[in-house]
């Protein structure tokens, strides 16, 4: 299985951003692509999203919200990768604790 990349999930964020379908990416997997829109989709929307997700897309995707949105809709959409963290700790037993690092200064107020 190939390896997400930055570019990969900037592409997806963009696309997402702009209400664009999944573009894709060259050379990630396109089940990987599905999810990453759908997973956007459920920290837009504060809907639980009990799936795996990596660290390094909550950083790259709160960095641009707050680029794009501001603060404050980081800080929600911080809020609601933090239950779905909550969520995903209660059901495989995993603390999430590079989650919980990549997510912390967003879910400052």
């Amino acid at each position: 299985m190939p390896e997400i990349t930055e570019a990969h999930i900037l592409e997806c964020y963009e696309a997402y951003k702009t209400g664009r379908d999944c573009p894709y990416p060259l050379g990630m997997n396109p089940s990987s692509a599905k999810m990453t829109m759908t997973w956007l989709d459920c920290i837009f929307n504060d809907r639980r999203y009990n799936r795996s997700f990596g660290a390094m897309q909550c950083g790259i995707v709160l960095t641009r919200i707050e680029a794009n949105f501001g603060r404050e809709k980081a800080h929600q959409v911080a809020l609601s990768i933090d239950r779905d963290i909550d969520l995903r700790s209660k059901t495989y037993g995993s603390p999430q604790n590079v989650h919980r690092q990549a997510i912390r200064r967003y879910l400052v107020e």
